[in-house]
């Protein structure tokens, strides 16, 4: 008999992190897994925004109300990130989570490094996660 907490490899489906489609290598479907598929859950995560999803409205982060609206402080934002992580499969505690809002493009800017079941994951090992608000 065994102890202690049984953690899984994450796998997923590759996606592409620029356009979010299947990734195919030479023709075929493919797979992520450990940190690199726990970094893709978590753009997945920061992509899906609450009532976006059909079959679950509740799913979801609150960009409208609690990301993108006017006023709402840094600190709120970086809260919204972190108890987002914190849903990814695979991350354990959120060490670090920057938020940065660039004025001149309209965009911000999610850092963080967050501690896995597949060791530490540092956003600025991956492709960047940048939302744009232009409107």
């Amino acid at each position: 008999m065994t102890t202690g907490v049984f953690a899984p490899t994450a796998v997923d489906i590759l996606m592409d992190e620029t356009s979010g489609d299947m990734a195919l290598v030479q023709g075929e479907a493919t797979f992520s897994e450990g940190l690199q598929a726990i970094a893709q859950g978590a753009r997945i995560r920061f992509n899906l925004w609450r009532g976006e999803w059909l079959w679950n409205a509740a799913e979801g982060l609150p960009m409208l109300s609690e990301v993108m609206a006017r006023g709402i402080p840094l600190d709120d934002i970086r809260g919204v990130f972190s108890r987002g992580l914190l849903l990814v499969p695979g991350v354990r505690s959120v060490t670090r989570l920057e938020v940065s809002r660039l004025s001149a493009t309209r965009e911000l800017v999610v850092d963080f490094v967050a501690k896995t079941n597949a060791g530490l994951l540092a956003a600025s090992d991956f492709a960047p996660f940048v939302l744009s608000y232009a409107r």
